[in-house]
């Protein structure tokens, strides 16, 4: 069975992500993931190990969860090539 498994392994299992409960302007709740530090350090390691590696593949213009770039630099890209051609 699986939990003979994760008995006999647990190391192979992410531990549990803990959830809060943000609250929202208009009243409501947002629910936010927080990771255990375990899962920030392994986060981390690929980052720094394969993001090296993979960054060369990249488009000069992917902006997408790539380090020093945000969505307002996708957007005042777009505007300047815009402004090119007459938008």
């Amino acid at each position: 069975a699986a939990s003979d498994v994760y008995k006999r392994q647990p190391e192979l299992y992410a531990k549990a992500v803990k959830f809060v409960e943000i609250p929202k302007f208009n009243g409501g709740k947002r629910p936010l993931g927080i990771p255990t530090i375990e899962d920030r350090i392994a986060q981390m390691a690929v980052v720094n190990v394969i993001g090296p590696l993979i960054e060369p593949c990249f488009y000069e213009d992917s902006f997408g969860y790539r380090l020093h770039r945000s969505a307002h630099d996708a957007i005042a890209k777009a505007e300047r090539r815009g402004s090119m051609h007459g938008f």
